[in-house]
């Protein structure tokens, strides 16, 4: 029982420090939730992540990883891995609420993480394509288990693809790769 009791607190704890994020707008505080950083893992499932070194310039202003995902263990997963890397992280099972919430703090979010078949308005596809029409700067990455190691043919261009099963190393990697190819595009056209 004090163990349950201590995770709550601190579960609570999160919460609070996450306020602004959970409440961005009425109904994603009903269908978004900010996880808290600890007691979810064992570090033998899956190893600590060590911060993105070449990310910490990019992302200093930017630290909100938006993950959108319908399978549970599959967001767990994903949240921890980004809140690992030193990232806060709005978890969502729905895509209803990203953009609008999005919209809030455009300049806080660092990366949107979905997969394609989620339910909502729109299916992930249509999110990573109006989230990257609208913020082309901020790294979309897609993620599904129906396409094998091939990206989608309707992939946005602007977006990366991660097919499911994934790794820890290989999500962190691909989102290394996707701000290293931002930041030089961005030098090519200054």
């Amino acid at each position: 029982m004090v163990k349950a009791e201590r995770y709550v607190a601190s579960f609570n704890a999160d919460k609070r420090r996450l306020g602004r994020i959970i409440q961005c707008s009425e109904r994603a505080a009903k269908t978004t939730s900010v996880a808290p950083s600890v007691g979810k893992w064992n570090d033998s499932i899956i190893p600590p992540v060590a911060p993105i070194k070449s990310l910490e310039r990019q992302v200093m202003k930017r630290r909100i990883v938006m993950v959108v995902e319908d399978e549970p263990m599959n967001r767990l997963m994903a949240v921890d891995a980004f809140e690992r890397a030193g990232f806060d992280v709005m978890d969502f099972g729905r895509t209803d609420e990203v953009l609008s919430c999005a919209e809030r703090m455009p300049d806080e979010i660092a990366a949107l993480f979905t997969d394609i078949n989620v339910p909502g308005d729109d299916d992930g596809m249509d999110l990573a394509r109006r989230f990257a029409d609208r913020w082309p700067e901020t790294p979309v990455l897609v993620t599904s288990g129906c396409f094998g190691e091939d990206a989608p043919a309707d992939l946005p261009s602007s977006a990366g693809f991660i097919p499911k099963p994934w790794t820890v190393k290989a999500l962190m990697a691909r989102l290394q790769d996707d701000v290293v190819q931002r930041q030089s595009d961005g030098a090519k056209k200054s």
